[in-house]
């Protein structure tokens, strides 16, 4: 999952998550993962019947299949980290 959060970490590039960011991030197969197909998802309050939206990764491959789930702010930081990390 580490290359989808700096995906998306690089994607905010000092900005906020939000669901317009997703559109910049490349999730073909395995254009994240090799031989892995990820989709980088988000899911309005509305839909779920809650007073936040969340976010989804789902990852299907050989190696990796899930899918987890996150509010906007745990994602954010999550990916902010993994980019930040992954430039060292």
């Amino acid at each position: 999952m580490y290359p989808a959060l700096v995906a998306i970490g690089r994607a905010i590039s000092g900005g906020r998550l939000s669901p317009e960011i997703l559109h910049r991030i490349s999730m073909g197969p395995g254009a994240l993962i090799p031989d892995h197909r990820v989709e980088i998802a988000h899911t309005a309050a509305k839909e779920l019947g809650q007073r936040r939206g969340k976010y989804s990764i789902t990852i299907d491959g050989p190696r990796l299949t899930g899918k987890w789930w996150f509010f906007s702010g745990e994602l954010q930081q999550l990916a902010i980290d993994a980019a930040r990390e992954s430039e060292v």
